[in-house]
């Protein structure tokens, strides 16, 4: 019953998720210059650092163009030092804690928004790479910032104002992250989907053809913008050291069994990465949470999970983005932590049925609170 009442203290009262924000800020915030620059942050300093912001933007290093501008005027129009240097990464981190919030507030619901406030908010690596001089806190901004457009667009497909700034966004998405390059294919399959459903259940006429044409134009803007990104910036940075550096999260071909023996350690990976130590009991309730979102009709998450994780998997056969959980699938976590708190919900619910499942809920609680305390220790 506490732990009932925790729950709906933390989803319904404003202070308490006021105060797991203001937790996730300060952490992100404390002491962000007193660390000096490290390997993997030295070589992004060095070239925010550049007297020419043209040499930054069309530099052959594996960065988006549009971050590695923003921090070349961070601390060229302010100070240059460790705090201006990380201050975008830690930005990119705080925005994706409200863009998770209010998005699973939207859908799962409440309470799913709270908890998925608390993991986000202290998850380890995703406190690390808001406070590196680092692009991957954006890259979940930015997958967070589409999905929720997306969703906007659907919720009113006929208002052409949605559709202009989800394409104005994914547009300026591609230049600032680029799995933003898997993320808007699969928001556009989700989309047309969705408005193909529409047009059968006679949501949409017939002859009304305007929210086709207006994601035939959304769509095809992002792409124009990707072509101009892949010729002017992308095929430069694409280098034989990257495909050596990644081999071993590419698919292994040499067989049916090689291959599903590959795809079970790439997907296991992901959870390992996210959830270190607590991963074996994660997946199970993870595994709960699939059938928690199908259940209770949000099979729309499980789209967005789906479809990204067979387009990663596409573009690792092609060895052009590696399938493995590291920090360059940081922006899946997201959907990893909704399908844990989904699980821990329905067992919960299925707790309330059948005794046996008790113990299973109070364990997911405790890993809830076990990540929690992880944060304060790192």
């Amino acid at each position: 019953r506490c732990l009932q009442e925790a729950g709906r203290f933390l989803s319904e009262n404003p202070w308490g998720i006021g105060g797991i924000f203001l937790l996730g800020i300060w952490i992100r915030l404390y002491d962000l210059g007193a660390r000096s620059i490290w390997r993997d942050e030295a070589w992004v300093a060095l070239l925010a650092s550049s007297d020419s912001l043209a040499s930054v933007f069309f530099s052959h290093e594996p960065i988006p163009p549009f971050f590695a501008a923003s921090v070349y005027l961070s601390v060229h129009l302010f100070h240059n030092n460790e705090w201006f240097l990380r201050i975008l990464p830690a930005l990119f981190g705080i925005g994706g804690m409200v863009l998770l919030y209010y998005g699973v507030r939207i859908r799962p619901g409440k309470i799913e928004a709270a908890g998925a406030l608390l993991l986000f908010s202290f998850l380890p690596p995703l406190i690390a790479y808001s406070r590196e001089l680092k692009q991957y806190s954006g890259d979940l901004f930015w997958t967070l910032l589409l999905i929720l457009l997306s969703e906007a667009v659907l919720q009113n497909p006929q208002k052409r104002s949605r559709w202009l700034i989800l394409a104005g966004c994914g547009m300026t998405a591609l230049w600032f992250s680029y799995p933003a390059v898997l993320v808007l294919p699969t928001i556009g399959i989700v989309t047309l989907c969705h408005l193909w459903k529409d047009r059968r259940r006679d949501r949409i006429s017939a002859q009304d053809r305007n929210p086709a044409r207006l994601w035939l134009t959304t769509f095809s803007a992002i792409l124009f913008s990707f072509i101009i990104l892949y010729f002017a910036v992308i095929r430069h940075q694409m280098t034989q050291e990257l495909d050596a550096y990644w081999v071993g999260a590419f698919p292994d071909i040499r067989g049916p069994g090689s291959f599903l023996l590959w795809s079970a350690g790439s997907v296991w990976t992901f959870f390992t990465y996210f959830w270190n130590g607590y991963a074996y009991a994660v997946f199970p309730v993870s595994l709960v949470g699939l059938w928690e979102l199908w259940r209770s009709g949000h099979s729309r998450v499980l789209a967005y999970v789906g479809i990204l994780l067979a387009l990663l998997l596409i573009a690792s056969f092609f060895h052009q983005y590696p399938f493995t959980g590291d920090r360059v699938t940081l922006f899946m976590a997201p959907f990893f932590i909704i399908l844990f708190i989904s699980g821990l919900k329905g067992l919960w619910r299925w707790s309330k049925i059948t005794f046996w499942w008790k113990p299973a809920a109070y364990l997911g609680t405790v890993l809830l609170m076990a990540q929690v305390s992880d944060a304060a220790v790192y």
